[in-house]
């Protein structure tokens, strides 16, 4: 014969103010394993605490229980699953739709059966309880006030239906209706201030010693389940995958700045703010007299020199070599004549043989001519700069400032690319050819008027034609100004943009290019004054400047930092990382828009979560399979997002001038839908907990 023993059973509650309430005083009873019993209390008696006690709900008292028997309960609470269907529920604890179909009819529940349980009445979802219950056939069920919430007429079908049930299993009730109890009741237990008070039998039971055998679920069960419950619930579930999609194609563009824009935002910036820009400069003492805008003498730079240094620093990417005609004109050159004077240190006749060393190696043409790009339909010029002597870089702070807004908007400048650097590329590719150039953005921008271009990419292809004016051509018609010289095809525009320049990259080494090939006789023996070296902006600049300053020799000038040369402007600009940073932050909201979602829905999965428990289901297998399959839906949007997003990504990327970053990067993409779903994971556990 089995019994539910209960011996010397007290329960304390230790509410936060610190004071103690005795629900349970010493309780002793037995149950036998069939019957109806009804327990009877005003509330707050204690009644409630016993029944969760039995259901083992409750395992913080004191005293001993044995025997129990496995339960089920029908709480006051509607512990059902809302956005499931009434028919889902009940197929929950049973697959004998035969039987489910009976007790719906039994329960006038029937021609409800397909509707939701959240548009049921509360007397409709109390019966549907009983009717779960029943199907489930517990060896011992439990009731708490099971006939609230129900009229006359309901409530005497439950009663009727309990008492029957209880031939052959335990019922036991909580109530405080003493009518519906001495109608009812096998037995009546009476609480008081957690205490026994009364506990008569009013009819006999017959002891049932057959247990009824558990049903344990497998995986087929739980899968259906999860489905079943995805479905029910589009709306929440969609807005899940909305977020975890947003937080992780976010995630993966903060990812792909990181790798790519931040390096080439800072590569960028370098170039733009010429912070890795070494040039040539006079000492102190060889600087100009007060008042004149020329400067004394720099060293000489020939082509092995620099080849030279190129080979020894394995840092320099980019070098131009000019020499200023400026430097080398007397202070008082308008009215013709020679005032060697005009500069500290050196006589007449030393600076007239400098001159004659100085045109030597010049074309006659050079200091009489402008050197043109011709574009479009060949009527319609740039001027670069008159040629690059005439470049306010050239010049002292004062003629600087006066010629910076014409240099501006005219200057382009000639760079031979000496090593096999990359540049960030915003369309096409680097040159690879003696017919090929790539040019800065900004240039390109510039170019795109002339060529009427709906947008910069259509400058890739096109060709740019040089040519050189003299005085002896400036007269003639325009067509015969500038015979052709040379013709290049732009390969690439870089995200570089400079401000007081518009810069073309030739790759087909040093001083090969259509400037020199159009201005100097013998470029072995051509000697350069002014020297412009970009490096690496990923290398240390002082440490490379140790190296050039070590490798060249030096008389009249030195090799220095731009940045810190009379030319800088001292222009600053935002790096990549404030981008980063707004990433971060949209990331972040998202994030805690699905943890807020999470949270808002704590009590409901609890709820659930106790339920699938009871009916013997691992409620942690069903929410990892429904986390695992939001986690892949949302992977495979957001994989086609990327695959689609990326050009518009990329456009807006180069509308900002930053080189097209995103890529189908699938070591990316797998590291941001593996740390998306650890997160996940864990923010569920964490909620839950």
């Amino acid at each position: 014969m089995t019994r539910i023993s209960i011996s010397h059973l007290s329960k304390t509650y230790h509410n936060r103010d610190n004071s103690n309430k005795l629900a349970l005083d010493n309780v002793n009873l037995e149950f036998s394993s069939c019957g109806l019993v009804i327990i009877l209390g005003s509330s707050g008696c204690g009644k409630t605490t016993l029944l969760n006690i039995l259901a083992k709900r409750d395992k913080d008292y004191d005293g001993k229980i044995e025997g129990l028997l496995p339960s089920d309960m029908i709480d006051q609470d509607f512990k059902l699953f809302e956005s499931l269907s009434v028919l889902d529920n009940l197929l929950l604890v049973s697959k004998d739709k035969v039987k489910i179909e009976h007790y719906l009819k039994d329960f006038e529940l029937f021609d409800q059966k397909d509707k939701k349980v959240k548009k049921l009445s509360n007397g409709q979802k109390r019966r549907l309880q009983v009717i779960r219950s029943f199907l489930n056939m517990r060896d011992l069920l439990l009731c708490d006030e099971p006939t609230a919430a129900l009229d006359n007429e309901m409530a005497t079908l439950v009663m009727d239906k309990l008492k029957y049930y209880g031939k052959d299993h335990l019922v036991i009730i909580v109530t405080h209706d003493i009518a519906l109890a001495e109608k009812y009741a096998d037995r009546l237990i009476g609480i008081e201030d957690g205490k026994i008070i009364e506990d008569k039998t009013l009819h006999s039971t017959q002891h049932i010693t057959k247990h009824r055998s558990i049903i344990r679920h497998g995986v087929t069960d739980h899968l259906r389940f999860a489905f079943k419950y995805l479905k029910s619930r589009p709306l929440a579930y969609g807005l899940t995958i909305v977020f975890v999609t947003v937080i992780m194609f976010l995630t993966y563009i903060t990812y792909s700045l990181f790798m790519t824009v931040q390096r080439e935002s800072n590569e960028k910036i370098a170039f733009r703010e010429h912070t890795n820009l070494i040039v040539s400069e006079p000492y102190k003492e060889r600087q100009p007299v007060d008042g004149s805008d020329r400067f004394i003498l720099y060293d000489y730079y020939t082509k092995d020199q620099i080849t030279s240094l190129i080979n020894y620093c394995d840092e320099i990417v980019a070098v131009q070599m000019y020499t200023d005609s400026d430097l080398y004109w007397p202070m008082n050159q308008s009215s013709g004549s020679s005032d060697g004077a005009s500069f500290r240190g050196i006589g007449e006749d030393e600076y007239q043989l400098l001159l004659d060393e100085y045109f030597e190696n010049m074309e006659d043409s050079f200091f009489s001519s402008d050197l043109y790009i011709v574009v479009g339909d060949e009527t319609m010029t740039i001027e670069v700069a008159d040629p690059p002597y005439t470049l306010p870089g050239l010049m002292n702070d004062d003629a600087a400032e006066a010629n910076i807004s014409s240099i501006k908007n005219n200057s382009f400048e000639f760079y031979d690319i000496v090593s096999d650097y990359d540049f960030p590329i915003a369309y096409g590719k680097m040159p690879s050819g003696d017919d090929e150039v790539l040019i800065s953005y900004n240039a390109a921008e510039y170019l795109q008027e002339f060529y009427s271009a709906q947008d910069i990419s259509g400058l890739i292809g096109r060709e740019l034609t040089f040519g050189i004016v003299t005085e002896n051509t400036r007269s003639a018609p325009f067509d015969e100004q500038i015979p052709n010289i040379s013709k290049v095809r732009i390969a690439g525009i870089t995200t570089i943009s400079f401000d007081d320049e518009r810069a073309l990259f030739f790759d087909n080494g040093l001083m090969n290019n259509v400037f020199y090939d159009s201005v100097i006789k013998d470029k072995d023996s051509y000697r350069s004054d002014y020297v412009k070296i970009f490096i690496n902006p990923k290398t240390d600049v002082d440490k490379t400047l140790n190296e050039i300053n070590k490798v060249i020799t030096h008389k009249y000038s030195r090799f220095i930092e731009y940045n810190l040369s009379y030319r800088s402007e001292g222009v600053t600009y935002d790096s990549a990382s404030t981008l980063l940073i707004y990433l971060l932050i949209l990331d972040i909201i998202f994030y805690l828009g699905y943890l807020v979602s999470k949270i808002a829905d704590l009590k409901r999965n609890r709820k659930e979560s106790d339920i699938l428990r009871n009916y013997n289901y691992n409620s942690l297998f069903i929410a990892t399979i429904k986390s695992l399959f939001l986690m892949f839906i949302s992977a495979v949007i957001f994989v086609v997002s990327i695959y689609f997003l990326m050009p518009i990504i990329d456009g807006l990327a180069q509308t900002f001038n930053y080189a097209a970053f995103m890529s189908f990067d699938v070591l990316g993409i797998a590291f941001v839908i593996s740390a998306m779903t650890l997160l996940i994971v864990i923010t569920n556990g964490a909620v839950k907990s």
